[in-house]
């Protein structure tokens, strides 16, 4: 699965595995409380999810 770091600047990372988020949280001033982790399919289901409640 392939995961998207967004930071407050915006997107900086996209399609990583989870091995590299956390290499990223360790060696970088990231962590969970100034960035969100996406997973691709979280976002398709919380998206299908919102188009559903429109129609």
């Amino acid at each position: 699965m392939n995961y998207h770091l967004i930071t407050k600047d915006g997107l900086k990372y996209k399609d990583l595995k989870i091995e590299e988020i956390e290499k990223i949280l360790r060696e970088e001033e990231v962590n969970y409380n100034n960035a969100r982790i996406y997973e691709l399919c979280q976002n398709t289901r919380d998206f299908s999810r919102e188009m559903n409640g429109i129609f």
